[in-house]
């Protein structure tokens, strides 16, 4: 084979400069010209790099020069030549193949290739393929090559999960697409399930329901690269004749059965061969293609390694699994691993997922690899980690290290500048940090480019007199390297990239700034992030700060004190909580047991509101299984007092049958003498049930207004309760945000245990308290 890359002599590369200066013309210019989207093969040349031959060419074209008088041509024995196959007319021209025969003898070594999935990490067994596949969806449009700006990306989004709006692409069903197609290269972000779903195909035309009439041949990329190497053929023919030994069938038969398009090519994983025998493996396939034309074909690779187009091949990109597969692929699962039990754990599994506490563990699920992960790490513990920043890091190693080493692939890295893993990740952490507090999910490429430019020379990676040019270059090399070789950055459109997940980059965000935060109470991270604690968008960032950083008290009270500082800007909250404090510390003289006094202030603050518990129990888990007597008690009462008012408000017999019902509330719970007397005094007020509907109704229009203030009165004399709080829209939606961010607290709180444990306790004491 043929030198496939071109570089200029000195003498050449003096040639080209001076024919480049007389056009006048920039580098961006010439780039354009050529056909290229950057300009570094540009500055290659001039520098007297390789780059590829087509492109070598071009370039002497368009500045007028002789190819010839430029390169350097080393002088080389004459390159083999290739063999060619022609096609046999005789004597196998007419021979039939009892396929049913081949298939009995291909099954063993086929289903031994493909009928496990590759283990997961965390998983101590294989699974079988039947046993989980999930079948997968496919956009007939790349990401890459959409032409939408970050506001149309932006637009589009929908929450944490999937994508609505412009520019979303149509999804099909990968084994529709595939069978429709001749041939096909599937592209996909790593750990995407790019070779589970080759596996699938080859067990299925195994089994004659796919392309029924053929049989699969299914090749391994990296491990033919491999021999290739050690000097081995560079014929496609050759790896599939080595996996079809044992069928009786000779290289000339094979070669008959691809003829005919009776024979199915799954090739997997063109990411996966290394870069110096990229070219070979490359014109390898494209002339297989031509010789064996009716032969179908299936090829894989990661998307950010598609640079070459093979010639009559259809591009689809493999979609993220949306809800459905998830769900499916869990009960599958557990059940593989669990037997008869599977379907009980991936109910907890899935019901875990969708609380909302761990809407940011559900939004890595789209991606196969990383369910694999979790559902892993949920069957050892049955629950999902306290310390989230640990699951997130374990899914940060599995695609920047774990996933490709496993595997045994090693793969080269981003340009001349080889970078260590913590240096990769200072980078990740740079551009996820500058974008994220900028306010942005979507950026442009050359906002990444500036990012990590600015990061290796901050970092002493590169000098600083380094030249412009070769650092933004540099850096763009290193941009593909992380898209390429981790997934971890993804191009959603042409030159505007995000993060593989919006979950990845809140992690690396707060872990740029753990790395810059110190203990000072004016540090400016520290003012940075309370700034931002009423931000929902900052919430996962914030709470992982909590967690991670080695000394978290600063931090926690300087939101305490945020919260302070609400309570003083809105003065009807300090009455509401100077009564819900009253009211604590007389239900503590009823007799409370253990139960925490800050848990008992929340319990009344949302009593008359929405009574939500979720504070309440995350500051005392006892009450999530059973109230005391004095809060159930008053529980009750809440409900009447809510009945009665919307009674009077909108008297019909559905919500006078509701009252009434609530009204029984003493038969079951104990009462105080005279609060008994009284509620038995108010009941006798009421109307008879058996004087007609209209008179009953009648009386509540009339009278239900001043039955319902003798009732509050009664239940502020004996329950402290009754409270009329009579607010206006601003200050319903400040009540509730003052909640939530309380709410908030304590999730940072115990997210920072056990650094804040020391802290806990009075923060604990002065939370929902009036101010002194």
């Amino acid at each position: 084979m043929g030198k496939r890359s071109l570089k200029a002599t000195p003498e050449g590369i003096l040639h080209a400069k001076r024919a480049f200066e007389r056009t006048g013309w920039t580098q961006e210019y010439l780039a354009a010209e050529v056909g290229l989207s950057t300009r570094q093969s540009i500055w290659k040349f001039f520098t007297g790099r390789p780059i590829e031959r087509y492109i070598f060419l071009e370039i002497c074209f368009r500045l007028g020069l002789d190819w010839q008088e430029v390169a350097d041509l080393p002088s080389l024995a004459p390159p083999p030549e290739q063999v060619q196959i022609t096609p046999a007319l005789s004597p196998l021209a007419g021979r039939t193949f009892d396929l049913e025969a081949l298939r009995s003898r291909l099954r063993e070594r086929i289903e031994a290739q493909c009928g496990v999935v590759q283990a997961p990490l965390e998983a101590s067994q294989p699974l079988a393929l039947s046993a989980i596949y999930t079948p997968p969806f496919v956009s007939l449009e790349l990401s890459r090559q959409r032409w939408l700006e970050v506001a149309d990306l932006e637009m589009g989004r929908s929450g944490r999960w999937g994508r609505e709006g412009p520019g979303t692409p149509q999804l099909v069903p990968a084994a529709t697409a595939i069978a429709e197609r001749e041939r096909v290269a599937v592209l996909g972000r790593p750990g995407s399930g790019k070779t589970t779903l080759l596996q699938h195909v080859a067990i299925e035309c195994l089994a004659g329901r796919f392309r029924p009439g053929t049989l699969p041949a299914f090749v391994e990329l990296r491990h033919w690269a491999a021999r290739i190497e050690e000097g081995g053929a560079v014929e496609l023919l050759d790896p599939i004749c080595d996996q079809w030994q044992g069928t009786g069938l000779g290289r000339e038969e094979i070669s008959l059965l691809l003829q005919r398009g009776q024979m199915v090519v799954l090739l997997d994983g063109l990411d996966e061969v290394p870069a110096d025998s990229t070219d070979v493996v490359v014109q390898a396939i494209q002339t297989f293609s031509e010789t064996y034309y009716g032969a179908p074909m299936v090829l894989t690779c990661r998307l950010a390694a598609d640079g070459v187009r093979f010639r009559g091949f259809a591009y689809l990109e493999l979609a993220d699994f949306a809800w459905p597969q998830v769900e499916t692929f869990a009960r599958q699962w557990f059940t593989a691993l669990d037997g008869q039990g599977g379907a009980a754990r991936a109910a907890e599994f899935l019901d875990r997922l969708q609380q909302r506490e761990n809407y940011s563990i559900r939004e890595l699920v789209k991606t196969p690899i990383l369910l694999c992960l979790v559902c892993s790490v949920f069957q050892a513990r049955s629950t999902f980690p306290t310390k989230r920043s640990k699951l997130y890091q374990a899914g940060l190693d599995l695609l920047l290290v774990r996933w490709d080493s496993a595997r045994g692939i090693q793969r080269d890295g981003g340009g001349e500048l080889e970078l260590e893993l913590a240096d990769k990740i200072g980078l990740l952490c740079s551009i996820a940090a500058t974008n994220f507090e900028a306010g942005n999910c979507f950026f442009e490429k050359n906002e990444a480019i500036s990012a990590i430019a600015d990061r290796l020379v901050l970092s002493g990676l590169v000098p600083e007199e380094e030249n412009w040019e070769a650092l933004w270059l540099q850096s763009e090399q290193i941009l593909k390297s992380l898209e390429l070789q981790h997934g971890l950055l993804v191009e959603q459109a042409r030159d505007v990239y995000s993060f593989s997940h919006l979950t990845f980059q809140e992690y690396l965000t707060a872990r740029q700034l753990v790395a810059t935060a110190t203990p000072q109470g004016d540090d400016p991270t520290i003012q940075r992030l309370v700034k931002r604690f009423s931000e929902p968008r900052w919430r996962e960032t914030i709470l992982l700060v909590s967690e991670m950083l080695p000394r978290p008290q600063v931090l926690l009270q300087q939101l305490k004190g945020q919260l302070d500082g609400v309570i003083e800007r809105h003065g009807f909250l300090q009455g509401i909580l100077g009564a819900i404090a009253r009211k604590q510390a007389a239900a503590v003289q009823e007799g409370l047991g253990g139960v925490s006094p800050a848990a008992v202030r929340s319990f009344y603050l949302t009593l008359f509101q929405t009574r939500d518990m979720n504070l309440a129990i995350a500051l005392d888990p006892s009450l999530g299984q059973t109230l005391p007597a004095p809060l159930k008690l008053d529980l009750a009462v809440a409900r009447v007092l809510t009945a009665c008012d919307a009674t009077i408000e909108h008297p019909d017999v559905k919500s006078l049958v509701s009252f009434g019902m609530l009204l029984d509330f003493d038969r079951q719970l104990t009462l105080s003498p005279e609060f008994a007397a009284d509620l038995a005094t108010l009941r006798e007020q009421l109307p008879p049930l058996d004087g007609g509907r209209e008179a009953l109704l009648d009386w509540w229009r009339r009278e239900g207004a001043a039955w319902g203030d003798r009732f509050r009165q009664c239940l502020a004399l004996h329950r402290q309760l009754g409270w009329d709080w009579t607010l206006d829209d601003d200050e319903r939606w400040t009540l509730a945000r003052f909640y939530r961010d309380n709410q908030f607290l304590v999730e940072c709180i115990q997210a920072a245990m056990p650094a804040s444990r020391a802290i806990a306790a009075e923060l604990e004491k002065s939370l929902l308290m009036p101010l002194e």
